[in-house]
């Protein structure tokens, strides 16, 4: 207990560099109050090893202290590589349905996307760990500190920390986010979340009486709906939008021979993130506080919230769902509510090699249906990473050193950057195939049958892919991450909203039940992107967008 009291000069200036060391780990993480709070863990682990110097308890002593060192620099680098990488933390719902909604392979797929992340921050981590064990082992026992003020200085340390490390480990708030008790929390999150998804079906019941309870009249027209969802695309990577490289062309070339096809040039994903953004495009609020809920990032489902297509199958609509998506989330939260759901791709990961262009046989068969009145749902797999996987070797042009390549050297963009955009931006060619076929197939089973038909097109999030930080991936951080491509066509008068209006994501459900004819108490026009009283909200996403337009009134 001598070294805790009276430490050697040697020991006491290793024991400071040490919580300083661990203190500026956290402190990076851009937190300064959670990185203080965060740094009192590890001192009762200091305390431990100085109280055995020189006792037969050294070495067991010696090995609590390094775990907790080990604990604490682990705990640190996950949380550093958050923050930098997604500008989240680990209990953010972000992370959460992420890790809830990923399988091993999936995690080992995203190692190798991250490889240069995960290896600077893990590696800053693991340096951090190798040098706290080293400063820990540079506590000797030897002459106590020569000063008498340096003696006092040290016993007054030593009270306000002791002082801090009782209160902080007293008190619930503080200690539940120290990784004894953090991570065993989170891990229960991210199982009950999980949880939550397998009960689905129980909430259908739910969701569906709450629809029948609501619908106050639906059109009994023959009609036919179709949404597109495409997966991280990002409109400003299409021509159609003014993009530099020439990725869709077919698209291009029937807006410009079909006036119908209306392409909006303001559309948001509120959530940059697939699960999150699904929730938001196919959840609704039910009243003005489900609104306020929403706006403020609490609504969830249940009482505060409608689901989409609960109301579709409680107005009597054929639903079905073709997906090019192994992902359970989604497939048990929305495709469940198909009356018969397609899946075809039986991969999860970004290993996944199922091209889209497998749902064209499906899709066709689904228009075919007698049904009267159908929504049909094709979940495309879009440009989900890993690039290089989504399209076939015809759609892979040489993009050279165009324009786009020398800006990006231009930035300063890793190469491995330039190389994923070259990669995403021969995706988009693909797509523009796919939806081109399917656009094609909408109106001339249209022309065929003559019923009404309406085809949509939007992605759940977009990619960054360098234009605004030097990396290619998910990104919550910055514009590329919310701004998506919005086609609309219909074979008949439907509304028409200018191509300038700005339409968010989670407005995706009024639109539907409005072209689909179904009413309901407390709908709101002003919600309703194809109303003449749609007001734009504009939403509160992460990153920072100048070209987001303000709200209007």
């Amino acid at each position: 207990m001598k070294a805790l009291f009276s430490p050697s000069g040697r020991t006491a200036l290793a024991v400071l560099a040490l919580i300083l060391l661990v203190a500026l780990l956290y402190l990076a993480t851009g937190d300064f109050k959670r990185g203080l709070q965060l740094t009192v863990f590890i001192l009762p682990f200091i305390g431990i090893r100085l109280a055995a110097l020189g006792s037969p308890l050294e070495k067991p002593a010696l090995l609590i202290a390094s775990l907790g060192i080990v604990l604490a620099s682990a705990d640190a680098g996950v949380r550093l590589f958050l923050r930098r990488v997604y500008t989240a933390e680990p209990m953010s719902t972000f992370v959460l349905e992420a890790v809830a909604n990923t399988s091993f392979q999936e995690a080992l797929e995203f190692a190798k996307t991250l490889w240069s992340e995960i290896l600077l921050w893990g590696g800053l981590a693991a340096c951090v760990c190798a040098l706290g064990v080293f400063l820990l082992l540079c506590c000797r026992t030897g002459e106590p500190l020569a000063r008498r003020s340096l003696r006092i200085g040290w016993r007054i340390l030593l009270l306000l920390l002791t002082a801090a490390a009782i209160l902080s480990f007293a008190k619930s708030s503080w200690r539940s986010h120290y990784p004894l008790w953090f991570w065993p929390h989170w891990q229960e999150a991210v199982s009950t979340l999980q949880s939550e998804w397998m009960n689905a079906k129980r909430e259908r019941t739910k969701e569906l009486s709450l629809a029948e309870g609501l619908i106050t009249r639906a059109e009994t027209a023959p009609r036919t709906l179709v949404l597109v969802i495409g997966e991280s695309t990002t409109r400003t990577n299409w021509s159609l939008y003014g993009y530099a490289r020439s990725t869709t062309p077919k698209l291009k070339a029937f807006a410009h021979s079909d006036r119908r096809l209306q392409v909006f040039s303001g559309a948001w994903s509120v959530d940059a993130a697939t699960v999150g953004a699904f929730h938001s495009m196919f959840t609704f609020p039910l009243e003005e506080s489900g609104i306020a809920l929403r706006e403020s990032g609490v609504l969830r489902d249940g009482m505060d919230s409608g689901n989409l297509f609960a109301f579709f199958h409680a107005a009597g609509w054929r639903i079905h769902w073709i997906s090019n998506q192994d992902d359970i989330a989604i497939n048990t939260r929305y495709a469940g509510w198909a009356d018969k759901p397609v899946f075809l791709n039986r991969m999860s990961g970004r290993t996944s090699v199922s091209l889209d262009g497998s749902v064209l046989a499906p899709f066709a068969a689904a228009l075919q249906d007698p049904a009267p009145k159908k929504l049909i749902v094709v979940h495309l797999i879009g440009a989900h990473p890993h690039y290089a996987l989504r399209y076939p070797a015809a759609f892979a042009p040489d993009w050279g050193d165009d324009q786009i390549s020398k800006h990006l050297k231009t930035l300063g963009r890793y190469p491995w950057v330039i190389i994923s955009r070259n990669q995403y931006d021969a995706a988009m060619r693909y797509q523009d195939e796919v939806l081109y076929q399917l656009l094609t197939t909408t109106r001339e089973n249209a022309l065929l049958t003559g019923t009404p038909t309406d085809w949509l097109f939007l992605s759940d999030h977009g990619q960054e892919t360098g234009d605004f930080i030097n990396r290619a991936g998910h990104s919550t951080q910055t514009p590329s991450g919310f701004r998506i491509p919005l086609l609309f066509w219909s074979s008949d008068d439907a509304p028409h909203m200018a191509s300038n209006r700005p339409f968010r994501a989670d407005g995706l459900s009024p639109l539907l039940l409005s072209l689909a004819g179904i009413h309901w108490l407390r709908e709101n026009p002003a919600e309703n992107f194809a109303s003449r009283d749609y007001r734009w909200h504009r939403p509160a996403i992460s990153a920072h967008d100048p070209e987001l337009p303000p709200s209007e009134k």
